[in-house]
């Protein structure tokens, strides 16, 4: 039980709106681990919205479980930034993140503890704020305002977005210059040829081609059953010369 007058502290959950299915800005992601790395954060966001933003401490509170490393946790972050559904901001050479729209999704926050993290700086706040219905007294007015935000919605998406360059023989392997950096960390003068490869395939298959949404993912995985492949057990053969064989039937045949 809590006291008349006494704080909560950070709930067991968070209110997850049916909207963020639709949601356009989700949908610009890179890639679905971006998006997961979302909405999963959300129910870990304090009374105001706030969470740490170091990549160990986020992956540490949203995805202990998972294999995301910091430097992929690093750049999802820098594009939930850019397209404004976090504010990401440095205070004494910390990073936190906001979610600006938090309080819009949320309810019961003014029963919670207040928040311990530092908030944003004002200027990023101001940039950050969208117009919102109540400042306006007639349809007309709101209407006018949603067509504005939808404009500048695709506007920053087409500024924001990070653009993928062709790899390959053929051309048909894309790749960000973020994509292209991890891989060659991973897989340094064997990055080329794992890169022809997936290329090649692609070119033979094209109706398997169309769901590889994420080249970089599919490189890596391949990497991987490759690895699995020359781990497995090798079980070598050969064959019985007809000496070996005569005394197996000998034996056969005095059991029998």
């Amino acid at each position: 039980m809590v006291a008349a007058g006494e704080k909560l502290e950070m709930p067991r959950g968070r209110m997850l709106s049916r909207q963020i299915c639709t949601d356009e800005k989700l949908s610009l992601l890179s890639c679905d681990s971006a998006r997961l790395l979302f909405t999963w954060m959300i129910p870990q966001l304090d009374s105001a919205g706030r969470i740490q933003g170091d990549p160990c401490m986020i992956k540490a509170l949203v995805a202990p479980r998972l294999t995301w490393s910091a430097s992929d946790i690093e750049s999802w972050t820098d594009e939930l930034n850019k397209l404004t559904l976090v504010i990401k901001y440095k205070i004494n050479g910390f990073v936190y993140l906001c979610a600006p729209k938090f309080s819009k999704h949320q309810s019961g926050l003014e029963k919670e503890s207040p928040s311990n993290l530092p908030e944003p700086p004002q200027d990023l706040l101001q940039s950050y704020s969208r117009v919102t219905p109540d400042q306006f007294q007639t349809n007309s007015a709101l209407i006018q305002v949603n067509t504005i935000q939808d404009n500048t919605s695709k506007e920053n998406a087409r500024v924001d977005a990070t653009p993928k360059k062709q790899y390959g023989e053929f051309k048909n392997v894309l790749l960000t210059d973020r994509d292209y950096e991890l891989l060659k960390e991973r897989f340094n003068s064997s990055l080329p040829g794992r890169i022809e490869k997936l290329s090649a395939y692609m070119q033979g298959n094209a109706k398997t081609a169309k769901k590889y949404t994420d080249h970089r993912a599919v490189i890596i995985s391949w990497a991987l059953s490759d690895k699995d492949k020359q781990n497995a057990p090798v079980h070598k053969t050969r064959l019985l010369t007809g000496e070996e064989i005569d005394a197996q039937n000998k034996d056969f045949y005095a059991k029998h």
